[in-house]
C-alpha cells in the first residue's frame, strides 16, 4: 500500500514537526506495512522511514493537520511568479499540472485541518476545489468548519491531530506534575502578516517578572522560520530555548518545556503542548487560530499583540489566582480531546471499509 502524506512539513518547526510524526503514528497504527512518502528532504526522508514521492496516484492521500491552505494577503499573478521563481519550484509546478490532468483514484483524507483565513479569494476557490475531492474532512476548529459549510462541503469537527497519537501523552506523563506559576515560557514567533512589537513587551514583561522573583525562558519552535525574533532575543541577551528538528529529541524538549509551570505564546503548537503538559497558558492574538483554542477555556488568558507590558503582568497574576482551577479544566479538556481523536479514527475506519480499502 502507498500512502502519500501532505502537510507544511520538512520546514524545522517543532509544531509542524509534531504532526508530522503524529501522521506517522496514525497511519502506522492502521497500516503498519504502507510505504510512505513525504515531500520533505534527505534528512526527514531518512529519520521516519519515508519515500520521496515519485508516484502518479496513491492508495491514500493523507493531509496531516496544520494549516495547510490560507492566505492572510492577497498576491497578485506576479507577486507568485516571483515566489515560484525565487524558491525554485517552477519545474515542480510545471509537472504538478500535468499530474493533474491523470485520473486520481486516490482515497483522500484531511485529518486536524485548519483552513483559513483567505485573504486571497483565488486561493480560496483552489482550496474548496482540493477539499471537496477528499472521501474525509475532519478540521480542528470552528472557524474551518465555517468554511467548509459556505463551501457546501460536508465536514466535522474534532480536535488537532497531535491528540491522535499517545506519543505525547506518554511523554507527558514522565514529567513532573508539581503545581505553581513561578516560572514562565514565553514562545515567540517572526509575523509577516502584522506590525507589531509584541516580543518587546514580552521582554520587558520578563523583566518586570523577574524583579518580582518569577523565573522566565522564552522559546523558538523553528530557528528558520523565527529568524527576527531569535536576532531580538540575542540582542536583548535573554535565556531562550531552540528546537532542533530530530525525532529523538521530542522528549527532551518537552521535559524542557515542562520546567515552566506556565505559557505565554504566539504559537498555536505552543497552547496544544501547554495543554498536553497540563499546563495553563496565554494566547498572544496574532492569528484568530489561537482565540479559537484559548476560548475553550473561561479564564483571563488572551493577550492583544499591541498591548503594553502591564496587560502581560495583569494576565500572568490572573493565571497565577486561578492557576488549580485552569489545570483542572486542562485536563478535563485534555480528556474529551482524546476521546475526540479516537472517534475521529473510528469514523475514518467505516470511509475506508466502505470504500473496500484495507
Amino acid at each position: 500500500m502507498d500512502i502519500l502524506i501532505k502537510g507544511y512539513y520538512g520546514k524545522g518547526n517543532f509544531g509542524d514537526d509534531a504532526l508530522l510524526v503524529s501522521a506517522i503514528d496514525v497511519i502506522r497504527e492502521q497500516y503498519p506495512s504502507a510505504n510512505l512518502y513525504c515531500d520533505v528532504d534527505k534528512r526527514y526522508l531518512t529519520q521516519y522511514s519515508l519515500f520521496k514521492p515519485c508516484l502518479d496516484n496513491y492508495d491514500m492521500v493523507f493531509y496531516g493537520g496544520g494549516t495547510q491552505f490560507f492566505s492572510f494577503s492577497e498576491h497578485s499573478f506576479f507577486k507568485k511568479l516571483e515566489y515560484v521563481l525565487k524558491k525554485g519550484k517552477l519545474l515542480r509546478v510545471i509537472k504538478s499540472k500535468f499530474r493533474k490532468m491523470k485520473p486520481d483514484s486516490s482515497l483522500k483524507i484531511m485529518i486536524g485541518m485548519g483552513l483559513g483565513p483567505f485573504v486571497d479569494k483565488d486561493v480560496e476557490r483552489k482550496t474548496k476545489s482540493i477539499i471537496e475531492t477528499a472521501e474525509v474532512v475532519h478540521v480542528r476548529d470552528d472557524f474551518s468548519l465555517a468554511h467548509c459549510k459556505n463551501w457546501g462541503i460536508a465536514a466535522s469537527k474534532y480536535v488537532d491531530l497531535c491528540f491522535y497519537t499517545e506519543r505525547f501523552n506518554d511523554i507527558a506523563k514522565k514529567a513532573n506534575t508539581e503545581k505553581g506559576c513561578y516560572d514562565v515560557g514565553f514562545i515567540v514567533r517572526d509575523w509577516g502578516y502584522r506590525e507589531t512589537d509584541y516580543a518587546d513587551k514580552l521582554i520587558a514583561a520578563a523583566k518586570e517578572l523577574k524583579a518580582l522573583g518569577v523565573s522566565s525562558r522564552f522559546i523558538i519552535f523553528s530557528s528558520k522560520e523565527d529568524e527576527k525574533s531569535r536576532s531580538k532575543l540575542m540582542t536583548a541577551g535573554v535565556d531562550f530555548l531552540e528546537w532542533y528538528d530530530d525525532e529523538s529529541r521530542f522528549e527532551e524538549f518537552m521535559l524542557e518545556l515542562n520546567r515552566h509551570n506556565m505559557f505565554i505564546t504566539a504559537r498555536f503548537h505552543g497552547a496544544i503542548f501547554a495543554s498536553l503538559l497540563n499546563k495553563p497558558f496565554a494566547i498572544i492574538s496574532i492569528d484568530r487560530k489561537l482565540e479559537y483554542y484559548a476560548d475553550l477555556f473561561d479564564f483571563d488568558n488572551i493577550i492583544d499583540p499591541d498591548s503594553e507590558k502591564e496587560r502581560v503582568i495583569d494576565v500572568y497574576n490572573s493565571i497565577k489566582a486561578n492557576y488549580s482551577d485552569y489545570c483542572d479544566a486542562i485536563i478535563k479538556s485534555n480528556n474529551s480531546s482524546f476521546r475526540a481523536a479516537k472517534d475521529s479514527i473510528n469514523a475514518i475506519k467505516q470511509v475506508i471499509e466502505k470504500a473496500k480499502f484495507s
